[in-house]
């Protein structure tokens, strides 16, 4: 049986567009990976090694998975992450998705304003209109700002639980 034709390693230079077709790649992304990558010239056509090649192409293809954080980004990258995020959040506004923090704090000082006139009110109105003895209205009175300081409570540990 005769030898297998084996090319060795480091015989293996092939162009871009090689490296495009065996790994099915967009030429043009093949070419992007390829910009840092040592190369070298073989009768007047630029070639790269397969190790540096591929190691190029991987870190060009896998890496934008790792360039998450925008301070490790090159700053036009940085600026189109920060773009992107920025039209994203403008489209979940607009669709209602997501709510500016004005208008909720705005709309629960409202909501609690109303309640805790409501609360103050709570034992006049006890006394006027049902006829409750002082002495439980003072009860009443005990008992409505226990629960406003029991909510007032679980509303800052709910806040400092956040931050």
């Amino acid at each position: 049986m005769p030898a297998p034709n084996v090319t060795p390693i480091d015989d293996l230079l092939w162009t871009a567009t090689r490296y495009s077709d065996v790994l099915q790649i967009d030429r043009r992304v093949v070419a992007q990976a390829l910009e840092t990558a040592p190369s070298q010239e073989r009768n007047g056509v630029r070639v790269w090694h397969v190790r540096a090649a591929f190691t190029a192409i991987a870190d060009r293809i896998g890496g934008a998975a790792k360039k998450l954080n925008p301070d490790d980004m090159e700053p036009k990258d940085q600026l189109d992450h920060w773009k992107a995020a920025n039209e994203k959040l403008k489209f979940a506004e607009n669709i209602g998705k997501v709510v500016p923090a004005a208008h909720i704090e705005r709309t629960l000082g409202a909501a609690f304003k109303a309640l805790a006139q409501t609360l103050d009110s709570l034992p006049d109105a006890l006394e006027r209109d049902c006829g409750l003895p002082p002495l439980a209205v003072t009860a009443v009175q005990q008992a409505v700002d226990g629960a406003r300081n029991q909510l007032y409570d679980a509303l800052m540990g709910a806040l400092d639980a956040k931050t």
